[in-house]
Parts: C-alpha cells; sequence; structure tokens
C-alpha cells in the first residue's frame, strides 16, 4: 500500500484501529503534523521518543505531542550517542505495549526520526515483531534551511561525530575486496564531504533524486545542486559514479539501489550512508534489511540548524511495510513513479 494526500484528509482516512502509534520528537515543527490530524480515539497507546538533551523547541513541540495523547502517550528519553541505548530502551515499550497482542497494528510517523534510530527501529521489527502490521506516514517538507535562498549558503548541520555502522545493519565486509560506498545524498554537503572523507572508500556512487522523483520541485533543485557539489569535491576519486534514487517512495528508492546491486555484483563490499529525507531512508532499511551482506553506516551531526530547519508541508504519505523483507516483493511495491508527485 502506497498513498499520497493532503494531511487534511488523514483524520478521515484512518478507519481502522492501532495498538500503537510511534513518533519521534524534534525542534522541527513537523514532528507534531501527523499527530495533530490524528482521530486519537483510534489508538489504544503512543510512544513518543525523544533526544534526552533538548534542543531549540524540542520541550515545546513535546509538551504539544503530549497533551495530544494525554494519558495513551509515554514519553521515552534515548541518548543518541549510544545505538544500544535507542535499541534497549525502544525494545522495553514495544514489549511492554504490544508484546502479549496475538495481533498487533502500529502507526510510525517516521518524518522526524533520526537517520540511526529509524533504521534501528525497523531492524527491531524484523527480529522481535515481524508479525506486526505495520502503517508509515510521513509528512513532506515545503522547504529546508528556510532562512537561505541560493544553495551554497543554505545548511542543516555543521560538523559530524562518530561515523559508525548502524546497530542491525553491520555488512558483512570481506577484507580481500575493495570498497564502494554509496551516499544517498540530502542537503547536507558538508556533513557529506566529511563522512566520505572520513571512510576513504576505493570507489564512490552517489545517489540523487531528479523531476517526478522528489516530493517539491524545491527539494528536487536543491538535491540535484547538492550533488553536483559532492561530485566535484570527489574528482579525485578513480571511479565516481551517480544514479538517481526517488525520495517520493521507499519501494522505488529501493528498487533503483536493488538496480544498482545487481550491477555491481558480489566481488565488493557496499556501505551505504542514507542522507536525504526519510522516505529514501526506509528505502536504505528495506535494502538493508533485504541484502544482509550490505552495512550501512552514520554519523550525527554537531550542529542543527534548529531555527530554519524546515517548513511543513502539506502532504501526507502513507504506505505499509511486511516482514520477511524480500527484494521481489519490493519490486512487486512500486508502482507508476510518475503518478507518485506531489499533490
Amino acid at each position: 500500500m502506497f498513498e499520497i494526500m493532503n494531511i487534511s484528509e488523514l483524520y478521515h482516512s484512518i478507519t481502522q484501529k492501532y495498538d500503537l502509534f510511534i513518533c519521534f520528537n524534534s525542534f522541527e515543527k513537523r514532528c507534531v503534523s501527523i499527530a495533530s490530524h490524528l482521530p486519537i480515539d483510534k489508538f489504544a497507546a503512543a510512544l513518543i521518543l525523544t533526544n534526552k538533551v533538548h534542543l531549540e523547541n524540542e520541550e515545546e513541540n513535546l509538551q504539544k505531542l503530549s497533551s495530544l495523547f494525554s494519558e495513551k502517550g509515554t514519553v521515552v528519553q534515548l541518548d543518541l550517542s549510544s545505538p544500544v541505548d535507542i535499541a534497549d530502551k525502544i525494545i522495553e515499550q514495544l514489549n511492554e505495549k504490544i508484546f502479549s497482542l496475538e495481533k498487533k497494528r502500529v502507526f510510525v510517523d517516521i518524518t522526524t526520526f533520526t537517520h540511526e534510530s529509524l533504521l534501528i527501529l525497523f531492524a527491531i521489527f524484523k527480529e522481535k515483531y515481524s508479525e506486526a502490521e505495520i502503517i508509515c506516514g510521513y509528512n513532506n517538507a515545503k522547504a529546508y534551511s528556510s532562512d537561505k535562498t541560493d544553495i551554497e549558503s543554505k545548511w542543516l548541520s555543521r560538523g559530524i561525530g562518530e561515523v559508525r555502522s548502524v546497530l542491525g545493519y553491520p555488512g558483512n565486509l570481506k577484507p580481500s575486496q575493495d570498497n564502494l560506498l554509496m551516499v544517498i545524498v540530502g542537503y547536507e554537503f558538508e556533513r557529506a564531504a566529511r563522512i566520505i572523507d572520513a571512510i576513504s572508500p576505493d570507489y564512490l556512487s552517489i545517489g540523487y533524486n531528479i523531476e517526478n522523483n522528489a516530493t517539491t520541485e524545491k527539494d528536487r533543485d536543491a538535491n540535484m545542486g547538492y550533488a553536483r557539489l559532492l561530485k566535484e569535491m570527489a574528482a579525485y576519486f578513480e571511479q565516481t559514479t551517480d544514479f538517481v534514487v526517488p525520495s517520493n517512495n521507499p519501494y522505488a528508492a529501493f528498487k533503483a539501489m536493488q538496480e544498482k546491486l545487481d550491477a555491481i555484483g558480489d566481488k565488493i563490499n557496499v556501505t551505504i550512508v542514507p542522507m536525504n529525507n526519510k522516505l529514501s531512508t526506509l528505502g536504505v532499511a528495506l535494502i538493508g534489511l533485504a541484502n544482509p551482506e550490505i552495512q550501512i553506516c552514520y554519523a550525527p551531526a554537531l550542529i542543527y540548524n534548529t531555527s530554519s530547519y524546515s517548513i511543513p508541508g502539506d502532504s501526507c504519505y502513507l504506505f505499509s511495510f511486511e516482514f520477511p523483507i524480500k527484494a521481489k516483493d519490493c519490486l512487486e511495491e512500486v508502482h507508476d513513479e510518475n503518478n507518485q508527485s506531489i499533490i
């Protein structure tokens, strides 16, 4: 299932009951967009994940989310510097909320999860709750770095911390083989450049979106601009390639990456770094879960543009997940991509 609707239509589109709603508190206003358009009576409980170290606006948004769900909501403080802490606390809450249920229906608002937390969550679903019916929602951004107009001066984050393998996606890298790094380009040129430098692969492949494969025209233009800057920066690599990775459909993103992997073969180690929006990051999760030999890496930023990171858009993307993740099933989920543009 994959649908795009105006977010104002979400309330009436939710007709079934859910055992659990999961979202991630953020400094972005988008963290409350989906929750504020839900029929709360359809949800038995809610997990509101949040960074234990609150950035600007996060306390205010946390209060809004807590107020929406009232006694149904449980706030879970995560240490985002510790992937093990993230996994342990999510598992603890899932065990408490849905473990004993015969049928488990979960709605996940992926909009403002960190890339790493989102990937960890779906690795947990696969390992411990593969029988659960999972529906994901995503609110697009109308604009990123809204206080700037030209690509070169726009910024979402600065600096990077530790470059690490994402928990649940270690891959199976063979020392005897060369290493290919796939960077799924987003809107953070400096962060991507530093990650490439830190990993220092033998080969580099840059994934970006184009017209009809982005959530907005501005999104497409910015993404292509950053991809161009990265290619110029990485000109010293003997073999740098690029390919299109849609950012408006996780199954289409999966298809693009799977085709790239099939063309590469199994004689080279592959590491993927997701840096675009959460729709494409879910595509990366699908790739990692269907191809366990692939490693997925992440590097948290040191500073975020909390004052003007994004402006909420008007669209809501809804799609379903089933386990086990199989390449064939994901490919069958890809609809006519030309019809998946923004409503």
